[in-house]
């Protein structure tokens, strides 16, 4: 029904009905807040020209307008979000489903087949840190990690299902992931951040929603260890820095970060939380850090690493409908 995807379109461009008029406005094409809300209701038919205006305004094809609704749309978001207003959560899902409309489109016409794969949630605790390196080293053995360093978490979450897309900032900082049951659509997306380390992190704490449960109150420190775990495993750890040190060099911690991906804050946590340093020793690093102003990261040339961490198979599926002529020239656009 276009009126449904009039909306869709308008909610997923965080815009209110009297935004959109004024932007129409601004685009040579008048036409007040009333006769939106008529377009919306189904109470006023669309001229073609009123769905050319339209489609300009919000950036999408005249096709999508004359698409079918999703009727069984059905997103779970897993991650706990801020409360939003209604209308907020109303733009935010919006997003989410034009998003996974493009991917299935492409999908479609590329014919290409999925498998996703059940996950198995196993309820962990923060104070027994074994049952997280257990679930580790089991998601480390069924994606085929074994124990070396992980060189592209985007790669390897896409290689697996996931659905990476980043949000405009007008959604504000945010980050979550979840499924969408009537596809099984499993999807992270992400606010961009320009420190690697950071970002291999954040995308990695999202997986682990899909395999902890945990209490809520530990819900953060849980997915933080998880993450922590899966990038430098107790094994690794262990090979680059023995069982037990009394002080550690700032090379050992550069060469840890540019092998593993991983901050050296980072390192020295699982350096103490492995109990390899002591807690004081650890509690002096962080005095250091705070003492030389170095708790904000105000360039990212300090975090220089060299991984590959872009989204890139929507992207590759993109450009390869585009080369056999399976998406129209015209529409190609609105894939991108």
């Amino acid at each position: 029904m276009i009126a449904n995807r009039i909306r869709l379109a308008r909610q997923a461009n965080s815009l209110s009905l009297q935004q959109l008029a004024e932007r129409m406005t601004e685009l040579s094409a008048p036409i007040t807040k009333a006769a939106l809300s008529n377009y919306e209701t189904g109470k006023t038919a669309l001229s073609p020209q009123a769905i050319s205006a339209l489609s300009s305004a919000l950036g999408m094809p005249v096709e999508f307008f004359h698409q079918d609704d999703w009727a069984d749309f059905d997103p779970v978001i897993s991650t706990t979000l801020e409360p939003l207003p209604a209308a907020r959560m109303a733009e935010l899902k919006a997003y989410v489903q034009i998003e996974l409309e493009r991917y299935l489109s492409v999908i479609d016409v590329l014919n290409d087949q999925r498998h996703p794969v059940p996950y198995t949630q196993t309820r962990v605790h923060l104070d027994a840190p074994r049952e997280i390196r257990s679930v580790c080293d089991e998601v480390r053995r069924l994606w085929g990690i074994g124990s070396y360093a992980i060189p592209s978490v985007c790669n390897l979450l896409e290689s697996h299902d996931w659905l990476l897309f980043s949000l405009p900032y007008a959604f504000g900082h945010i980050n979550f992931s979840g499924v969408e049951h009537s596809r099984d659509l499993r999807f992270l997306f992400y606010t961009p951040i320009p420190f690697q380390d950071e970002f291999r992190l954040l995308l990695l704490q999202e997986l682990g929603r899909a395999y902890l449960i945990c209490e809520p109150e530990e819900e953060a420190a849980v997915l933080s260890y998880f993450a922590r775990e899966l990038l430098f495993p107790k094994v690794l750890v262990e090979q680059e820095f023995g069982t037990r040190r009394s002080h550690i060099l700032e090379e050992e911690l550069d060469r840890a970060k540019q092998k593993y991906g991983i901050a050296r804050r980072n390192i020295m946590l699982r350096l103490k939380e492995l109990g390899i340093i002591s807690e004081s020793y650890y509690n002096n690093f962080l005095m250091y850090l705070n003492q030389n102003s170095f708790m904000r990261r105000e360039s990212r040339i300090s975090s220089m690493l060299c991984f590959f961490e872009d989204p890139s198979a929507y992207a590759a599926k993109v450009a390869r409908a585009k080369a056999e002529g399976l998406l129209p020239n015209d529409f190609g656009s609105f894939f991108m």
